[in-house]
């Protein structure tokens, strides 16, 4: 039996030959505080350990302690403990692996039943127990660092692989999708040229689909190998045009480069790479389909000169805007940047 509080004050009595009375004086705590602890009706507090230790010589600690373990062996002991504590393991094992808030309120998976939770999860990830990595993150990591997925990550991969599945696609064309990107850049100027983006190019055997971003995943992108086909995912991050054109043309560019074929995934985030020189070559890539003859620019940098820079180059005047952050030639903070157009409606009717 678990000793209390009580029980240790009553030997301390006994062996001083005290009464409560004169303990209670002894402490400066009314009688009925110091009866009120003995019937264990009051807890002590960090003052009340004090005094008790002073008196009796005895570490404060090990007071609190004693209480604790009381107090511990009766919430064990509670009618619904078992089935309590059980509910929580279960809360804890699905929230280790996945946000479970997050697909909870896109309604991607059940709202309370944990049963039910787990079943979605592990429909999700495609995975039998939750300990198993899915198929897409079998040989996966991060660029960044080769650090694994995290768990934001892993779930918005896993609905972006979802997604992309309800889509039909053409036979992968590897020259003609890389000629499509070739051009992308000049075709998309305005948000509405997203709209129709997952369905061309689904005709060149790609499939394209976009995930909000997770609070927190940090993630614009990614490509991978989907059913021996590449497929991209996109999260909208940044919303503005040029931004989100550019990770999808840097994932493009991946694609080009084969590295769907390699078993990895390449997350892109927060423009922090892994690889330097994979990803420069494919930044690289993404900047001549852009900017074939690299920014030339001699007049002054308003907006009459990023205009006259977006038709000689046949791009949208964001992308130029873009680039000029890019290389510094303008501050992140220019009034140019203000108002540039954003996509996120665009992408919205992709689902």
């Amino acid at each position: 039996m678990t000793a209390s509080v009580a029980s240790v004050i009553q030997d301390e009595l006994g062996a001083r030959q005290w009464l409560q009375a004169d303990l209670a004086r002894v402490l400066g705590w009314s009688v009925q505080t110091l009866s009120e602890v003995m019937q264990g009706k009051r807890r002590l507090d960090a003052a009340m350990a004090l005094d008790l230790a002073t008196t009796f010589g005895i570490e404060p600690e090990a007071v609190l302690a004693i209480q604790a373990a009381v107090e511990l062996d009766a919430a064990r002991r509670s009618r619904d403990a078992e089935s309590r504590l059980e509910l929580i393991g279960k809360r804890a094992e699905l929230e280790a692996v996945v946000p479970v808030r997050e697909l909870v309120r896109r309604k991607e998976i059940a709202s309370r039943d944990p049963e039910r939770q787990l079943a979605d999860v592990k429909a999700l990830l495609e995975v039998d127990d939750l300990r198993d990595d899915p198929p897409f993150m079998v040989s996966a990591k991060r660029v960044q660092s080769e650090a694994p997925l995290t768990r934001a990550q892993k779930a918005w991969v896993a609905l972006a692989c979802q997604r992309a599945r309800e889509l039909d696609a053409q036979p992968y064309d590897e020259a003609g999708f890389t000629q499509f990107s070739e051009a992308l850049a000049h075709e998309v100027r305005e948000p509405t040229d997203f709209k129709g983006l997952p369905d061309r190019f689904a005709a060149t055997g790609v499939r394209l689909v976009h995930i909000p971003a997770f609070p927190g995943g940090r993630i614009d992108g990614v490509s991978l190998g989907l059913e021996s086909a590449p497929m991209i995912a996109l999260s909208g991050r940044g919303k503005r045009i040029d931004r989100v054109l550019f990770a999808l043309l840097h994932e493009c560019a991946h694609v080009v480069s084969g590295h769907w074929r390699d078993g990895v995934v390449r997350v892109h985030e927060d423009g922090s790479f892994g690889d330097p020189r994979i990803e420069d070559k494919v930044n690289r890539i993404a900047q001549s389909w852009i900017l074939p003859k690299g920014l030339e620019h001699t007049g002054p940098l308003n907006s009459a000169g990023v205009y006259e820079l977006a038709e000689r180059n046949d791009v949208s005047p964001a992308i130029i805007i873009g680039q000029l952050q890019h290389l510094g030639a303008i501050p992140w903070s220019s009034v140019l940047s203000r108002g540039l157009p954003n996509v996120e409606e665009a992408l919205l009717t992709w689902h």
